[in-house]
Parts: structure tokens; C-alpha cells; sequence
């Protein structure tokens, strides 16, 4: 459909958090949506840290973006009825969702109504540092059991302040969180002040490019947490701006190229 003369100068605010190569990637696509669909959008991004306080306070005020990333466990927070955020059942004509999996959609829905998708899965993994796996003779452990019990003789590394140690108490996990950064942490591991490092897939990747360990640090192939990160629609948006939203976003993943983007920049 042809956008109309004032739709032209509608401007959508999408927010999300994550590193470097989650922002690169997503202004990329961003761009290419405005090229494409002559819709601007506002991009407003940032790290983890106080992302949750802000939408918080925007979404208590009125002021939250039209298109917002959330975390899983935030749909509860934030929509205990379904009416926090638009439900895109509604707009199932424009929508692919036979892309998803079932199981998918139902994290997503609340009380019946579609309160988002799913756009990207983080996973909870183990950097170690193979010569000190080598000369202990250890096998890398591939369950929880043997995480544990690998834990026991050395405990995992985490950076301070993340909720991942909240997990790993549940599970019975030992661990130390003595490290100020995952970047931090890396330094500390190829160092051999530890056997190993526990902490979120992107984040680690990140932090071993920035310090120049990306050859001296490797990712276990066991993913022993995996949470899943949504997009979500505020409810405030016009009913026809929703829909023209998600034919244009429909269009782009129809043809790829969203899907060659996030492969790039992976």
C-alpha cells in the first residue's frame, strides 16, 4: 500500500538493548527499513544496565517507544492481562507467523493475546582455557552434573554484578565472581587464574574481541541457559500504523534480508 501524504512524516521510536555488534546490525536493518518503506525510526539503544529502570519509568508515564525489546520475564511485569502491549493476533493477516514455532507463539502470549515475538535467543555458555584443560587432563563438562562437579575442584568465573550467579546458586553451582568485567574475567583466563568462564554467549564474544583473545579463549559447545528476548508493540500506537509497521517488517523478512544482516554481524 502507498503510504498516505502524513504518514510520510510518521516518525516510530524502537528501543532495545545489547553490545556493539547487536547495535551495528540493527541500525543496519533499521536503515534499510527506512530506505525502503519511507517510515523513519528513531533508534534509542543501550547497554543491559539500567535498560529495564528506563522503560520502567517511560512505560509508567506514556512515554515508552512504539516498538520496544523485552525480556521474557518481563511480560509479567509489564502485561499480567494481555493489555499491556498490542496483540498481534490481531494483525495475523500481515504477519508471517507461520515462521515460528508454536511453542514460540506461546511464550509470547498472554491471557490469549500475542504480546510479542520472539527476535532472539541468548545462551548462557562456558569459555575455558584449553592448555589448563590439558595439562589437569579434564573433560569439559556437557551437563549440569558434570558442571558441578567440575565446579567443585574449579569454581567458575563470573563478572560481578550479573544475575547469572543467582542461577548457578539454585543449581548448586560453585562459582566466583571476583571478576570487575567479562573482559576481565577473559584476561584472567588465559592467564590461567582460572580454569574457566561462565557468562552470556554475545557478551563473552564481545568482550574476548575487544581485549584480543578471541584465539586464546574457546566457547564450550554445551549451552546450559538459554532466554529467550522479545519485541514487543506499545498499545498506544494507531491501529493503521500497526499494520503498515508489520507489512513492512513482513516484507523484509520475507526477502531475506533481515536474515542476511544478523548472519553478517553475527
Amino acid at each position: 500500500a502507498v503510504l498516505r501524504a502524513q504518514d510520510k512524516a510518521t516518525v516510530l521510536r524502537f528501543a532495545w538493548w545489547g553490545g556493539a555488534g547487536r547495535h551495528e546490525a540493527t541500525l543496519k536493518a533499521l536503515a534499510l527499513f527506512e530506505r525502503r518503506h519511507g517510515v523513519r525510526v528513531k533508534a534509542e539503544y543501550m547497554g543491559f544496565n539500567g535498560y529495564l529502570e528506563r522503560l520502567t519509568t517511560q512505560i509508567a508515564g506514556g512515554s515508552e517507544p512504539e516498538v520496544m525489546q523485552i525480556n521474557w520475564a518481563w511480560l509479567a511485569m509489564f502485561s499480567k492481562r494481555g493489555n499491556g502491549f498490542a496483540d498481534l493476533h490481531r494483525h495475523a493477516a500481515l504477519l508471517d507467523l507461520a515462521q515460528f514455532d508454536r511453542e514460540d507463539l506461546a511464550y509470547g502470549e498472554v491471557a490469549g493475546k500475542l504480546n510479542a515475538l520472539p527476535v532472539s535467543f541468548s545462551a548462557r555458555v562456558m569459555l575455558w582455557n584449553q592448555a589448563a584443560f590439558d595439562r589437569a587432563g579434564l573433560a569439559l563438562p556437557r551437563s549440569w552434573d558434570e558442571l558441578r562437579a567440575f565446579a567443585r575442584r574449579h569454581p567458575l568465573l563470573l563478572a560481578q554484578g550479573t544475575k547469572l550467579a543467582s542461577t548457578l546458586q539454585v543449581a548448586d553451582v560453585a562459582f566466583q565472581d571476583t571478576a570487575r568485567s567479562d573482559r576481565e574475567a577473559l584476561q584472567m583466563l588465559v592467564k590461567g587464574r582460572t580454569a574457566a568462564v561462565y557468562g552470556q554467549d554475545v557478551n563473552l564474544r564481545e568482550a574476548a574481541r575487544g581485549a584480543g583473545l578471541e584465539g586464546q579463549a574457546r566457547i564450550g559447545p554445551q549451552v546450559f541457559e538459554e532466554e529467550t528476548q522479545y519485541a514487543v508493540v506499545s498499545r498506544r500506537l494507531p491501529e493503521p500504523v500497526v499494520e503498515r509497521l508489520t507489512e513492512r517488517l513482513r516484507q523484509l523478512s520475507a526477502s531475506g534480508e533481515i536474515a542476511r544482516l544478523a548472519e553478517r554481524y553475527r
